[in-house]
């Protein structure tokens, strides 16, 4: 059985969400050498994505259809996740409120004058999936700026479950800021809403800035490359294949150089 994604899949269930702050350039929001992995939204049961059809036009002449036109829709495609556990701190993050203390009591706003002012992220979800040789893949979307309108669930009988309203922006370039390009050795388009992507491991996008002499980058403990040869380094949006990969850590011979923004893509167990 082969290790390369064939880009067919069978996909089932929804494994994790992830959602990223965002710096002014539209990358992951780190803030120095440690790496930022942004914020897992704990118990993600489903999400439902709607892309709209394109608009059908019809000629009619001679009491008869004389040819048809299909045109890009109107409307932006949308969605919606269905979360078990409610997170303070990820909302707080999403409507770019504060979680308060009241006495030993945690407490945010619902339905705030902030509405209209929520705070864009970058969202990556992905589910398991088998090849067409059953070989265990993961399929995944990843939207590089969307708004999340948290929908706190109500109290009934049954379990709680909250669901979160997501309209993804149209953008010009991927969550590392790597411009898209319409060439043929590129992704064919110049601006998208999202990305539908397969790969052999649990996907994963990490985010320093480093210090003047800094060369190595430390990944998260928990989430170690599974294939030294199936990352990606991005250096302030453009792709930088000198770095040398390794399980824990990436290096590169040359410091990028203060306040620079690195990015990697990568796929671990």
């Amino acid at each position: 059985m082969t290790d390369v994604v064939s880009g067919r899949q069978y996909g089932v269930g929804t494994r994790r969400a992830v959602v990223y702050a965002l710096n002014v350039t539209g990358s992951p929001a780190a803030t120095d050498t440690s790496p930022y992995s942004g914020v897992q939204v704990v118990g993600a049961k489903a999400l439902d994505i709607t892309i709209p059809d394109a608009r059908k036009i019809t000629h009619v002449g001679d009491d008869a259809p004389l040819q048809v036109d299909f045109l890009p829709p109107t409307e932006a495609i949308s969605g919606s996740m269905d979360i078990a556990e409610e997170d303070m701190a990820v909302y707080a993050l999403l409507t770019g409120t504060n979680v308060i203390t009241i006495g030993e009591s945690r407490a945010i706003g619902v339905a705030t004058s902030k509405q209209g002012f929520e705070t864009q992220v970058g969202l990556l979800v992905f589910q398991q999936s088998l090849s067409a040789l059953g070989v265990r893949n993961w399929r995944w979307m990843l939207f590089p700026k969307t708004i999340i309108y948290p929908h706190p669930s109500g109290f009934n009988d049954n379990p709680a479950v909250h669901k979160f309203q997501i309209a993804p922006a149209v953008v010009a370039a991927h969550l590392w800021e790597a411009a898209f390009s319409a060439a043929t050795t590129g992704e064919g388009y110049t601006r998208s809403q999202g990305l539908i992507g397969q790969s052999r491991y649990m996907p994963s996008v990490v985010a320093w800035v480093p210090g003047a002499t800094t060369v190595t980058f430390a990944l998260p403990t928990l989430e170690p490359i599974a294939d030294i040869l199936k990352a990606a380094v991005f250096v302030n949006g453009v792709a930088d294949t000198s770095w040398t990969m390794g399980t824990a850590a990436i290096t590169t011979g040359t410091a990028p150089g203060t306040g620079k923004r690195v990015v990697c893509f990568y796929e671990h167990n």
